[in-house]
């Protein structure tokens, strides 16, 4: 079996979708499928990946972010060798320029093409634009993408709603997202690298949020409620992974809330085994964001027995049961802090709520792909037919 998977932006801008294409490519090699991902070129060149990469030329459309939009029609040699590849199926993970070029060439060879469905388009398109009719302009084009393709699937019951009220009428199928992250044995010695790393003592109640900085992920409702609790208990660190658009403002609200000696910038952690010793560090996940679909965040501090505290109804509230695997409050600032009191008032309830997240929550992406590479078998077998 020969696969394609499509994607505008991939390494080395991350985010869950890149996440995604990569577990999906690298796993499907590893069962002898032979598997490319086809996508943007950037400055860098990241690829030293045991699978083969085909990049066009790209334009930055949110350069902060390190998002790109394809230009396919700027290497007519490489269209050529991609209609000369044969696959037997293509999956487009963008329904943008890079994805409408494997709808074309899934056409032309008269093969099943697949799109997943993983993002809040409409959301994303009105914080580029502050316009609801450029919104609303995009969205059309971007459903009349969907509406196209043979197979579109989503993320989880949460994306597939969003999906429907975009006006999608047609089938669905759920393929849920994974996660590489295996808790380790020697836990101990990295809560205790951690613990030096950022100066923590034994005493002080651990938040973490790892993610992009963008306003849209309710980080603002996370320092409001942090503020909030820090007049019932002042002994406390949260730990901010990753980057994004909005540091300096981040920092200016942080100080405004009288939070700076509360807060820790830990930037961009690319090291596994240090990002897997700060899940283990934490006592609570802090994931208030309704922006997401299905987060691997959250999946992945499940697997490090972290228990997340998340939005009722959310996208990334699917798996979790209040105060059983999880915690679940209302999207304002009073109901976090009332849940993040709740979690921190028992340690060992906590604890065992995160040893049930552990084992409802993750599953392996490599789990997930051994139910993906029998659909795409069957999916080529009935077209074919």
């Amino acid at each position: 079996m020969k696969v394609e998977q499509y994607i505008d932006t991939y390494y080395p801008s991350v985010d869950g979708v890149v996440v995604t294409v990569e577990n999906y490519t690298k796993w499907l090699n590893s069962f002898g499928i032979d598997c490319s991902v086809i996508t943007a070129k950037t400055s860098s060149n990241p690829d030293n990946a045991l699978y083969k990469i085909y990049r066009f030329p790209s334009i930055p459309i949110i350069p902060k972010r390190g998002y790109t939009l394809s230009v396919p029609c700027l290497d007519r040699k490489m269209i050529k060798q991609l209609e000369s590849n044969n696959p037997d199926i293509i999956h487009v993970h963008s329904p943008f320029s890079i994805g409408r070029l494997g709808l074309k060439l899934a056409k032309k060879n008269n093969i099943p093409i697949i799109a997943t469905f993983h993002s809040k388009f409409y959301d994303d398109f009105y914080n580029a634009t502050k316009s609801k009719f450029l919104s609303r302009l995009l969205l059309k084009y971007t459903m009349n993408f969907f509406n196209k393709v043979d197979f579109v699937w989503t993320v989880n019951t949460s994306t597939a709603v969003t999906l429907k009220s975009y006006g999608y009428m047609g089938k669905m199928e759920i393929f849920p997202n994974g996660t590489d992250l295996i808790k380790p044995q020697n836990t101990i010695s990295l809560i205790q690298n951690i613990r030096n790393k950022f100066n923590l003592n034994d005493t002080q109640a651990i938040f973490l949020f790892v993610g992009q900085h963008i306003w849209q992920k309710n980080i603002r409702l996370i320092f409001e409620s942090l503020s909030l609790y820090k007049k019932y208990n002042t002994n406390f660190k949260f730990i901010m992974v990753g980057t994004g658009t909005i540091i300096d403002e981040l920092k200016s609200f942080v100080e405004k809330l009288n939070l700076s000696d509360n807060i820790i910038f830990a930037g961009k952690i690319l090291d596994r085994t240090v990002l897997t010793g700060i899940y283990l560090t934490a006592d609570l996940f802090l994931f208030p964001s309704v922006y997401d679909n299905a987060p691997l965040v959250v999946r992945e501090a499940a697997v490090c027995e972290t228990p997340s505290l998340v939005i009722k109804n959310s996208g990334a509230s699917e798996k979790i049961v209040d105060m059983e695997n999880g915690f679940l409050s209302d999207e304002n600032s009073e109901s976090i802090r009332d849940k993040i009191i709740q979690a921190m008032s028992d340690k060992n309830k906590l604890k065992q709520i995160g040893i049930n997240a552990a084992k409802t929550i993750p599953m392996p992406w490599k789990n997930v792909l051994e139910i993906v590479y029998k659909r795409y078998e069957e999916i080529i077998k009935d077209y074919t037919k």
